[in-house]
């Protein structure tokens, strides 16, 4: 039986096909390909913003910190690798894909710093991301590796892989 999972909520309201008057079957559940695409582009867009306690004190506002107001990680542009700590930077991303990213089940998302960091002119940290994503009949094990360029603040998701439990 192959692995279905359910697309993400902007997938599901995004009309593809709006001259059709009939929602298809194929939009309440997506392909492995199709899912890991989706899953890719919004982990690319949560990674890629910043979130608004970098700009603002949310310290007396706790639910605000765990909203959708906050969505993003901190800001890492224009700082040189030696001068991340690396540790708060996984915390940090950790705590982001499971506040903004339910495809996930929470308690199976681990990151980890890659030593594999760039120097030079790039000045990228790598990390490896590995958590189960909901599908049914049963959870998809997914692996993927981030690059987060510290000279222009971009975060690529550089590869993604899928394991059936």
């Amino acid at each position: 039986m192959r692995a279905r999972a359910q697309p993400s909520l902007l997938d599901r309201l995004t009309d593809h096909r709006p001259a059709e008057l009939k929602d298809s079957e194929a939009g309440r559940s997506a392909s492995l390909s199709a899912l890991q695409a989706a899953i890719r582009r919004d982990l690319a867009w949560l990674l890629n913003t910043t979130r608004l306690q970098e700009s603002s004190d949310l310290t007396a506002f706790p639910h605000v910190m765990a909203s959708t107001l906050n969505y993003g990680v901190p800001a890492l542009g224009g700082q040189v690798v030696e001068g991340v700590d690396r540790e708060r930077l996984r915390l940090e991303i950790s705590l982001a894909l499971r506040l903004f990213e339910p495809r996930l089940l929470a308690g199976t998302v681990r990151v980890t710093p890659l030593a594999d960091d760039v120097g030079g002119p790039l000045r990228a940290l790598n990390f490896r991301i590995e958590a189960e994503l909901f599908a049914h009949p049963a959870p998809l094990r997914i692996i993927m590796r981030t690059e987060f360029d510290l000279e222009s603040g971009d975060i690529r998701i550089a590869g993604m892989r899928s394991d059936k439990h």
